[in-house]
């Protein structure tokens, strides 16, 4: 009879060293759970935050500004620019030179009449 009670006292030891080593696995699998949702949660922005400082600072050249623009696009408009720029100098130039031909020619009528 005590070698049957021992058994079954060994028995519920065993059960409860089970249960306890269960317990302990699913707290150290949540705890993992809970590190790994916390971690990505944290860095999830990061990944874009350091390319756009990145970009930011001049690290990572757009290929369209470089391609495009920088060597197509901006000689043409400052040629554009520079041209306008002439021309409205140039008409801002006819009212004096109108002013100016028709007291040219004026005077000439006035000294041949004279």
């Amino acid at each position: 009879m005590e070698d049957a009670e021992s058994k079954r006292l060994e028995a519920h030891v065993a059960k409860k060293a089970l249960e306890r080593s269960r317990r302990e696995a699913k707290k150290v699998a949540h705890k993992k759970v809970v590190s790994r949702v916390l971690a990505k949660k944290f860095t999830s922005g990061m990944k874009v935050g350091a390319f756009t400082f990145l970009r930011d600072i001049g690290l990572f050249r757009d290929r369209f500004d470089q391609d495009v623009l920088e060597a197509d696009c901006m000689p043409w408009l400052i040629e554009q620019t520079s041209k306008f720029v002439v021309e409205m100098e140039s008409h801002s130039s006819y009212p004096t030179t109108m002013i100016g031909n028709y007291m040219h020619s004026a005077q000439e009528t006035h000294k041949r009449e004279v």
